[in-house]
């Protein structure tokens, strides 16, 4: 059996007053280690802010090629990106969204969920309607670690900010504008925006349950959440159909039924999308 995943580290959200220097502040480690293979950045989609509007705020991972971060479920290995934002007082900062993720897998086996390349991590931000005079200064403090394809990990975390001045009239788009806007088709939608649904059932023991997808026409792909009482065991895809096998432990934590949960890949033609998925089975 592989190993069970890494505990994920979950995401906090704090919002406390400007402060700190006019300008904009590079990365910077808060262990005073080098930034090696892994980059932090904060960024916006707009280039200032308008009273009572919304706009997204991001952190930005850029990683050297054949080297990956991970999900909120890091899979087999690895750990989760963990991010923390702080604004402005009266400014309301959302939920850290994270795009889904892709399958990696590595020597022996090992299957992990993670980001290549580049990922942008969005919040909104609503500015309130009497924001004051600006400019207005955001920060997020980043962990992460950071792996090569099949070989070392290394740990990473910065600090990163972003000011961003008083719009006078209606904002510009922000340099990063047009990546957030193509990020968005990777954000996860609910299960009630994917039309057709697919077919679902349950089969199987109760502690080696299996779980039957199938949507004609559909490439099919799931990335479960982290769950200490239903472990991934095995997935088979096939044309417009999904069979995964899990290991179910009855008892751990609060389940009394196996429950799947996490993000379902749904790829047809050129369209792509990723849709939350919550089913528990009936029978026990």
């Amino acid at each position: 059996m592989r190993n069970r995943a890494a505990p994920t580290v979950s995401l906090a959200l704090l919002a406390l007053g400007a402060c700190g220097p006019a300008e904009d502040s590079a990365p910077q480690s808060t262990s005073g280690a080098p930034r090696e293979h892994a980059r932090a950045q904060l960024v916006a989609g707009v280039d200032a802010v308008a009273p009572g509007a919304t706009f997204e705020l991001a952190v930005r991972l850029e990683m050297d090629d054949h080297w990956h971060v991970y999900w909120t479920n890091p899979g087999d290995s690895g750990l989760a990106t963990e991010v923390r934002l702080r604004g402005p007082d009266g400014f309301e900062l959302g939920e850290v969204a994270f795009p889904g993720p892709e399958l990696l897998v590595a020597p022996g086996d090992i299957v992990t969920y993670g980001y290549e390349h580049e990922v942008h991590l969005p919040a909104t931000v609503t500015v309130p309607a009497d924001p004051g005079p600006g400019p207005f200064r955001f920060e997020a403090d980043v962990r992460w670690l950071v792996c090569e394809d099949g070989g070392s990990c290394i740990p990473g975390d910065a600090t990163v900010s972003l000011e961003l001045p008083l719009a006078d009239g209606d904002p510009g788009p922000g340099t990063h504008a047009d990546a957030l806007t193509a990020n968005r088709a990777r954000l996860p939608r609910s299960w009630e925006q994917l039309a057709p649904a697919p077919q679902a059932s349950w089969a199987g023991p109760a502690d080696a349950p299996r779980l039957t997808l199938a949507l004609a026409g559909a490439e099919l792909e799931f990335f479960p959440s982290a769950d200490p009482a239903l472990f991934l065991k095995s997935r088979q895809p096939s044309a417009g159909r999904l069979v995964l096998e899990f290991e179910f432990e009855p008892g751990n934590g609060s389940a009394v039924r196996p429950r799947a949960r996490g993000l379902l890949r749904v790829r047809q033609g050129s369209a792509e999308g990723f849709y939350r998925i919550d089913m528990q089975r009936s029978d026990g």
